[in-house]
C-alpha cells in the first residue's frame, strides 16, 4: 500500500519541518507588518522632530534678524536725532551770532533755588538769575547789546530772565522762586532740573495782555493799573505763558497771554500798555452758560418740531 497515498506522508514531512505551516506564515506577516508600522512611525516621528527643529531654528533666526534690524533701526534713529540736535544747535548758534552781533552763549545748567536778589534788596529781583563764572568769558562782549537776558527752557516750559551775577557753582543756575515756578518746577527749590540757558537780547515791551486765573480778581482788585505796575517793577522780563502771583499775600495769579513786539520782552525803561481780560474762571462760566443756552434752544426747537 506504499504507492497508494504518497500525498499525506509527503505533507506530514513538510509540516514536521515547520516550513509551510499556514499559521506560522500568518504570524510572520503580522510581525513584519508591526515592525514595518513601527519603523514608519519612528521614521515619521524622526521627520516630524527634524521638521520642528528646523522650524524652531528658522523662527530663532527670524527673531535674531528682527532684533538685529530693530537694533540697527534704533541706532539709525539715535544717530539721526543726534545729527538733528547738532544741526539745530548749529542753526541756533548761527542765528544768535547774527542777531546778537557775534555773542553766543548756550549751556545746560542744573537749577538751584537762590534768594540772593532778595537778600541784597535788589528791586527787580523776581527774574534775576545767577550764572557760573565760566559764562562770564563767553559773555564778555555782550554788554554792547544792553542788559543781559537769557531764554530758559526745560521740558516744554520756557521763560526769560536777566543776570544778577556770575557766582553760581559750575554747572548750576541760581534762580529765584518765580523763575522756578515759570519753568514748572517747585518754587521751594525741592525739584532740580537741567535747563537750557541761551543768551538772548530782548526788545523793550510795548503791550501786554494778561488774564487773571480767578474771578475774585475783578471783585477784590480796585486799581488794576497800580497793582500791575507795582508787580512789573519787580521784574525785568515777561514771556507769554508766564504765570505771576500778584497783590497782597500774592493771592491773585495772572497769566501773560499776549506780548508785543515779540513773545518775550524787556521791562527795563519801558512804557507798557496792559490790557486785562476777564478771568479764566469767568470765561469757563460764560462758555458753560452759552452751551446751556444753546442746548436749551436746540431742545425747544426739537420740541416745536415734534409738535
Amino acid at each position: 500500500g506504499h504507492h497508494n497515498h504518497p500525498g499525506p506522508s509527503f505533507h506530514s514531512t513538510l509540516s514536521r519541518n515547520g516550513l509551510a505551516h499556514p499559521c506560522h506564515h500568518l504570524y510572520m506577516e503580522i510581525e513584519f507588518e508591526a515592525a514595518s508600522r513601527r519603523f514608519t512611525r519612528d521614521a515619521q516621528s524622526r521627520q516630524k522632530a527634524a521638521a520642528e527643529k528646523r522650524a524652531s531654528q528658522r523662527a530663532e533666526r527670524e527673531r535674531t534678524r528682527a532684533l538685529r534690524e530693530q537694533h540697527e533701526r534704533e541706532q539709525q534713529e539715535r544717530l539721526k536725532e543726534a545729527l538733528a540736535r547738532e544741526a539745530e544747535l548749529a542753526r541756533i548758534r548761527d542765528e544768535d551770532l547774527e542777531r546778537n552781533r557775534g555773542v553766543v552763549y548756550h549751556a545746560t545748567l542744573r537749577t538751584s533755588l537762590s534768594m540772593e536778589g532778595e537778600t541784597r534788596r535788589i528791586r527787580r529781583r523776581a527774574d534775576k538769575v545767577i550764572l557760573p563764572r565760566s559764562a562770564a568769558t563767553a559773555l564778555t562782549l555782550a554788554s554792547k547789546n544792553g542788559p543781559l537776558f537769557f531764554e530758559l527752557t526745560v521740558a516744554g516750559a520756557c521763560t526769560h530772565a536777566s543776570l544778577l551775577d556770575f557766582a553760581a557753582e559750575e554747572g548750576t543756575l541760581g534762580a529765584p522762586p518765580e523763575v522756578l515756578r515759570s519753568l514748572g518746577l517747585p518754587a521751594d527749590g525741592s525739584g532740580h532740573a537741567d535747563v537750557q540757558v541761551r543768551y538772548k537780547p530782548l526788545p523793550k515791551g510795548t503791550f501786554a495782555k494778561v488774564q487773571p486765573l480767578h474771578s475774585r480778581f475783578r471783585a477784590e482788585v480796585e486799581d488794576v493799573k497800580v497793582l500791575l505796575e507795582g508787580e512789573l517793577h519787580l521784574r525785568t522780563t515777561l514771556s507769554i505763558g508766564d504765570e505771576i502771583d500778584v497783590g497782597e499775600q500774592k493771592r491773585h495769579t495772572i497769566r501773560i497771554v499776549e506780548l508785543q513786539p515779540e513773545h518775550a520782552v524787556s521791562l527795563i525803561d519801558t512804557d507798557l500798555e496792559v490790557e486785562v481780560l476777564p478771568s479764566v474762571e469767568e470765561e469757563v462760566e460764560v462758555a458753560r452758560a452759552r452751551a446751556q443756552a444753546e442746548a436749551a434752544a436746540a431742545a425747544q426747537a426739537a420740541a416745536a418740531e415734534a409738535a
